[in-house]
């Protein structure tokens, strides 16, 4: 046993000093046709046990940054749901968002669409139906939206921002203001939309 562990220790050594060259499991090419049968046997198994160890470490990171995101997620639902009820927020974290003109992909391609209204909470997600068309030739499609911290954000493509419309808060929502001409890059592309937001007011209950 103590004769196997002495020489493992210099190819150990090598496999560190090669790292960059082609190997096989771990062991440089020079090194490794300069191995008997038995220690190519032990570096493979050297090197499963390694790959196995960092699966497991990978997994368990995972899971770790998913039982955070779903308490993020659970403390964020909660915190929409208390201003809704009017448990919490203050003027601007609930809007109420109307959209209307210009054209958005609907069916594949550009189209006048069925203006849409909705609310929407600070730090909440929604997705948004879209229709255009008449009763006999009806389109439909969709477009997420998210508000977080005074940011309006319309149209997100793939949980990705950058190519959503942005709308920042101004104190002219509380009488409802009118953003002409939005564009954005997400699944509906809006094209010069107009975007009505006005700041609802929170009533707190219990208070007067």
């Amino acid at each position: 046993m103590l004769h196997r562990v002495f020489w493992l220790y210099p190819i150990l050594l090598v496999i560190l000093m090669s790292a960059c060259a082609p190997t096989y499991y771990g062991v440089s090419e020079e090194v490794w046709s300069q191995m008997t049968e038995e220690q190519q046997l032990e570096a493979i198994k050297g090197y499963n046990e390694r790959r196995k160890i960092r699966e497991r470490r990978r997994q368990e990171q995972a899971r770790l940054a998913r039982i955070e995101k779903e308490q993020e997620d659970r403390e964020r639902q909660a915190r929409v749901d208390a201003i809704y009820r009017g448990e919490a927020g203050r003027i601007g974290d609930l809007l109420r968002v109307s959209i209307e003109n210009g054209k958005m992909r609907v069916g594949g391609k550009h189209r006048s669409y069925t203006p849409v209204s909705f609310t929407i909470a600070d730090g909440e997600y929604k997705i948004i139906p879209l229709y255009s068309g008449s009763k006999y030739i009806r389109h439909s499609g969709e477009f997420e939206v998210h508000y977080h911290e005074g940011s309006l954000l319309l149209d997100i493509r793939d949980d990705s921002f950058y190519k959503a419309a942005v709308i920042v808060y101004k104190p002219e929502w509380r009488k409802g203001k009118t953003h002409e001409k939005i564009n954005s890059g997400g699944p509906a592309d809006f094209e010069n939309v107009s975007v009505t937001v006005q700041a609802l007011p929170v009533r707190r209950h219990g208070h007067h």
